[in-house]
């Protein structure tokens, strides 16, 4: 499972948000990149869009989509923010 890793950012007046450097470093983002936003029952979901789209997009694409569903389904389980973290730092999530 690829490294899990969170940050906190603020939004500013016009709405826009700040993406960390070494985020955008690591993931090749700058001015003009293109992202997907996914919104469903209050979260967010940020993706960075690629030029073309393979087959790791549609398998990750499908794990959100399937995720989004248990939620509805009322599957989805609840952790409280301490729970999370370590649930996504130990790759059990």
């Amino acid at each position: 499972m690829e490294k899990v890793e969170m940050e906190i950012t603020k939004m500013g007046e016009r709405g826009q948000l700040v993406i960390p450097k070494d985020i955008r470093d690591e993931l090749g983002l700058s001015c003009g990149s293109a992202v997907e936003l996914i919104k469903a029952d209050g979260l967010i979901v940020m993706k960075k869009i690629e030029p073309s789209i393979n087959k790791e997009d549609i398998h990750t694409l499908d794990r959100i989509n399937n995720a989004w569903k248990e939620i509805e389904e009322g599957k989805g389980k609840r952790y409280t923010e301490e729970e999370f973290k370590k649930k996504v730092l130990s790759g059990k999530l």
